[in-house]
């Protein structure tokens, strides 16, 4: 048997061993026309999570995929697409397609490729000697107990249904389906998740740090020599610690989803001449507000931040008591901006508020 490996996702390997062949149906596709809800056209077992399938249409490869939920009370099971072949890249619903099953394997020799996919599936048609160890089948198992509008291709061993079994009393109960309720009604209430599970975030890190340069805004306080200006903005450094309380609150698309964030920050800057020619104060603000974020793409963000700052007086020369409680104020801090993507996990950011305007490197984590 030839050995296959995905190298598409994740680097996994799958060895074309036990390979089976069912029909199925394509009956509905996520939003990212990546995950896909098939229907088994046939009477086997449906394929266990995490098991690779290739769909296959007049013998030539069209998409590879994985296998990422099952809904066994309705021969249904969802997959997301891992590679594609030839010129189909989506799959459109109600098209039907002959599937094969690969399983997974410890050992890597081949890539997945349509030569290796193609005499995988010329081995099946060889002849196995371990079928000469299997027992006999049971004479109740007739070729017509398989649906007739699929039989199985050529060099395929059919397997007899298992006999009817009574389930135990701890089984959960299965819903009954009226032959008046549609395929995909039948399957709403499990397929809801399908573009849940397929969703990618667009920002997967919960933790930053941020590097900053800004200007601090501060209020004059009355009595002041130079009260030409009521507030002054003055120039210093800071670091932001940023973690994430909550993702996809409002928009869940691919392309827009929003979180909410806490963040904390420590910044530094001297104060000169602030209200007579020769004070001076080294101030240390501690802000903490409440960011909300939203991402348009993985490579842009635009947000809203509000909470408060506090600062502190680190060390003073000359100070006036109206100065000292000017600056000891706890002030508001709000305001909006940017963040554009430079690299991987790497950000710059750009803050416009009442309390500061910065310019910050985000790494994040």
């Amino acid at each position: 048997m030839a050995a296959v490996d995905t190298n598409m996702e994740t680097p996994e390997a799958f060895e074309a061993t036990s390979i089976r062949t069912f029909d199925v149906t394509v009956k509905r596709v996520s939003q990212s026309k990546n995950v896909y809800l098939f229907n088994n056209d046939g009477t086997g077992e449906l394929p266990t999570e995490g098991k690779i399938i290739l769909l296959k249409k007049d013998s030539k490869p069209e998409m590879g995929l994985r296998v990422i939920k099952t809904y066994p009370e309705h021969k249904k099971f969802a997959a997301r697409r891992l590679n594609k072949y030839g010129s189909k890249h989506i799959l459109i619903n109600g098209d039907s397609y002959n599937a094969i099953i690969f399983s997974p394997s410890s050992s890597v020799t081949e890539p997945l490729t349509t030569t290796a996919l193609s005499s995988a599936t010329t081995n099946q048609n060889e002849p196995d000697t371990t079928l000469e160890q299997q027992p006999p089948v049971p004479p109740t198992a007739q070729l017509s107990d398989l649906n007739e509008n699929t039989p199985p291709p050529s060099g395929d061993v059919v397997k007899s249904p298992l006999p009817e079994t009574q389930p135990d009393e701890d089984s959960p109960p299965i819903k009954e389906v009226s032959n008046t309720e549609s395929d995909d009604d039948a399957v709403a209430e499990h397929s809801t998740d399908l573009a849940i599970e397929e969703l990618q975030h667009l920002e997967t890190n919960s933790q930053w740090l941020t590097g900053f340069f800004g200007y601090f805004w501060n209020q004059k306080p009355s009595g002041a020599e130079d009260d030409s200006l009521a507030s002054v903005y003055l120039s210093g450094i800071g670091i932001r610690h940023t973690l994430s309380l909550g993702k996809l609150l409002i928009f869940r698309q691919p392309a827009l989803q929003d979180g909410l964030l806490l963040e904390n920050s420590f910044s530094f800057y001297k104060l000169s001449n602030f209200v007579v020619a020769d004070d001076a104060y080294t101030i240390a603000p501690v802000s903490a507000t409440l960011r909300y974020n939203m991402c348009v793409g993985e490579a842009f963000s635009m947000f809203l931040y509000g909470g408060l700052v506090k600062n502190f007086i680190l060390a003073s020369e000359n100070s006036l008591v109206n100065a000292t409680d000017a600056l000891g104020q706890i002030l508001p801090a709000a305001g909006l901006g940017i963040a554009f993507r430079i690299g991987p996990s790497w950000d710059m950011r750009i803050d416009m508020g009442v309390d500061i305007a910065s310019l910050g490197l985000m790494i994040g984590f």
